[in-house]
């Protein structure tokens, strides 16, 4: 292994842009709770390129969802991290704990909701405020026009339309 090389586990993840094809990548946080054997919080950090590819960045069984656990495994994964390899997006579901620690330890990165979380969210909450299945139909179709916005003035615009 040379200093572009760094070791996750068994895997072996190249150096800066190698690992993403030149790209920068987009990562996600999640941890399911106690579906494990172990009966604990697993916390899964994947990336996302910008040709939508996934890859494993790095996982861990944390003891509790509390932002010191959050704050040990994130500090664990940036030591092993070069600094240009430090993610400038991170989404996350609204765990607020979660979101406290990416804030204090990826300084830098631009922190964002998750659609799908929010899109469920949405369903839990709001389509009993809507009567008919045509209405509710006709709002998801609008929805997923807003969300796939490609542009701010366009976003603008469905966002008004919704």
């Amino acid at each position: 292994m040379d200093k572009n090389d760094i070791a996750i586990g068994n895997d072996k993840v190249l150096g800066c842009r190698e690992t993403m094809g030149g790209e920068d990548a987009l990562v996600g946080e999640d941890a399911t709770y106690k579906t494990n054997k172990y009966d604990l919080p697993f916390v899964q950090i994947v990336g996302v390129t910008s040709t939508n590819k996934t890859f494993s960045i790095a996982f861990a069984f944390i003891i509790n969802e509390k932002e010191e656990n959050y704050n040990w495994a994130l500090t664990y994964l940036k030591l092993t991290l070069e600094e240009c390899m430090y993610p400038r997006v991170i989404v996350t579901d609204r765990e607020l704990v979660l979101m406290n620690a990416c804030q204090q330890v990826f300084l830098d990165a631009t922190r964002l909701l998750c659609r799908w979380h929010i899109t469920e969210n949405i369903k839990k909450h709001y389509r009993q405020s809507i009567k008919s299945q045509h209405e509710w139909d006709s709002f998801r179709a609008m929805w997923a026009v807003l969300v796939e916005s490609p542009t701010w003035i366009l976003y603008t615009k469905n966002y008004r339309k919704l």
